[in-house]
């Protein structure tokens, strides 16, 4: 039953890792709500299965780090937040456009516990090939990194097009998404390359590194881009400053800071020539001056505005619009989108979604990466990392925070934060001796434990994305109807799914009348 259980376990984590992938044409939303319907569902199935092998075998069970009161306080103060925030059941369920909301965080934090307790095994068994866990789950990732790059360079060449103009946004829709994605799978890259002693594996790693920061750079992201260089520095720094014992080492950390700063030095001082300016990426990732992020100033100080009037636990999860609204500026309608539902700063985000609380819950772990990663060495106590796995990780550290400061958390950054989380807590956990000297029987295990938990599971697959699944797909069914009177049928049908969605099929069907009313070819009946 246990290997069957880590079977379980290991298969679903693996299949999240390919879910970048999938684009669902036929459900509303098709680059968000496949990806986040069945990240919900694999995460729920393994936590059933990860929560059975737990009460198998204690050396599965919850073990404590920093990392844990962080994502339990979260938990808490998010919870209170949406629940008295301004409208409870967008905080909880947020929509199909962002897929966000206090389910999304019960997940990623679901995800995280899995990750950080199912990979205690020294090694397993994989089609006879001895490994350990990190490596089949980070293997896992790149795999389905590659098949992104593949679509992505499809983009690239002209086979198929973007849905963002020129910039590079393959199956996530999104080239902020897909920026920092690329960004954690170089740090996996980095990190396996590292790890390994096989020429031709260290070869292909270096190779997948270079080829992501290559896509990175192709989505124009500035954020992401910024904080790629930066955190190459601090990693590289890091190790400089810390790997005395082999000279060759500091030497290409330091190679590697000279030639950061040359390659920013040189595209600072050449922003304005034609070299830069003729080219869309270079254009565009040069542009970080303050006039080309007025518009963020501005954003950024409504949602301090914001936060000034709900300092506590702010205003809920997925209610920035209501703060936009509130202090809407009248030049907006000439420079910038018609509403704006998220601060674009991750920080500001948790900020007005949680107050002060929900942000400095969110704060502690990166708080809690840094005391096991530099504080505790500084210390001169072990942490479990040598100096160049301290370096990568102080530097994707950087490069994510970085990144937040200027666009918001999707599913990818969820996933490869709790990724990255559960690699510094599976490192570092100790033991709690509850749940070691908690004894339970085998059979009480099979005989209760395990049917409780497939009715639990059952209930709870169904209940969080049945409806909704079907709600996304009606919707689809709307759009492409070929009559008046099939669309309004497929628009009922969305409706009585009684979904998280309502409101937003009711703002589709609302665009689709008077769509049909503008027609002039309409006729009465179709109106």
């Amino acid at each position: 039953m246990k290997e069957l259980l880590k079977g379980v376990v290991y298969s679903g984590i693996v299949a999240i890792m390919f879910l970048p992938l999938m684009v669902t044409g036929s459900m509303f939303f098709p680059y968000i709500t496949g990806k986040n319907f069945w990240f919900r569902i694999i995460v729920e199935v393994i936590t059933a299965a990860w929560l059975l092998l737990a009460l198998y075998d204690k050396q599965y069970r919850p073990r404590f780090s920093w990392v844990m009161p962080g994502m339990l306080a979260l938990l808490v103060v998010m919870f209170f937040a949406d629940l008295f925030g301004v409208h409870p059941a967008t905080s909880f369920w947020s929509n199909y456009e962002r897929m966000d909301g206090y389910v999304m965080l019960a997940h990623f934090v679901l995800f995280f516990s899995v990750l950080a307790h199912i990979t205690v095994d020294r090694e397993i068994d994989v089609f006879g090939f001895k490994t350990t866990p990190w490596k089949i789950i980070l293997g896992a990732a790149l795999a389905g990194a590659i098949g992104v790059a593949f679509n992505a360079f499809q983009q690239i060449t002209g086979v198929e097009a973007t849905t963002m103009g020129w910039r590079v946004n393959a199956t996530l829709g999104n080239a902020a998404y897909m920026a920092v994605y690329m960004l954690f799978n170089t740090f996996i890259a980095v990190w396996l390359w590292m790890h390994t002693k096989q020429t031709g594996l260290k070869v292909t790693f270096a190779g997948l590194a270079v080829l992501f920061m290559f896509l990175l750079v192709q989505t124009a992201t500035r954020g992401t881009i910024l904080g790629l260089i930066a955190g190459g520095v601090v990693g590289a720094l890091y190790i400089a400053l810390t790997h005395a014992k082999e000279r060759h080492v500091q030497k290409v950390a330091l190679g590697i800071i000279v030639v950061l700063a040359i390659i920013v030095s040189s595209f600072a001082a050449l922003r304005n020539t034609s070299f830069v300016q003729d080219n869309l990426i270079l254009q565009r990732a040069t542009a970080v001056g303050a006039s080309e992020l007025s518009l963020r100033f501005d954003i950024w100080k409504i949602a301090l505005k914001g936060a000034a009037e709900r300092p506590v636990l702010g205003w809920g999860q997925n209610n920035f619009n209501y703060v936009f609204n509130q202090y809407y500026q009248a030049d907006f309608a000439h420079r910038a989108e018609q509403w704006y539902d998220r601060a674009h700063d991750v920080f500001l985000d948790w900020l007005i979604a949680g107050g002060v609380l929900g942000l400095l819950a969110y704060l502690s772990l990166f708080v809690a990466i840094l005391y096991y990663v530099l504080w505790l060495p500084l210390r001169g106590r072990d942490s479990g990392f040598s100096s160049l796995e301290r370096g990568l990780l102080l530097g994707i550290t950087a490069a994510y925070f970085i990144h937040n400061l200027v666009v918001f958390d999707n599913l990818v950054s969820y996933i490869f934060f709790a990724l990255l989380l559960a690699l510094v807590h599976s490192r570092v956990a100790t033991p709690i001796r509850y749940f070691e000297q908690l004894s339970i029987s085998g059979e009480v295990v099979s005989q209760v434990a395990a049917p409780i938990m497939i009715l639990v599971l059952g209930f709870s697959i169904y209940i969080v994305n049945v409806p909704s699944m079907q709600a996304a797909h009606d919707l689809i069914n709307a759009f492409v109807a070929q009559t008046p009177t099939a669309k309004m049928q497929a628009f009922d049908q969305a409706l009585e799914r009684h979904s998280f969605a309502r409101q937003e099929i009711t703002e589709q069907m609302i665009m689709q009348e008077v769509t049909a009313a503008q027609d002039p070819q309409a006729t009465a009946l179709d109106v």
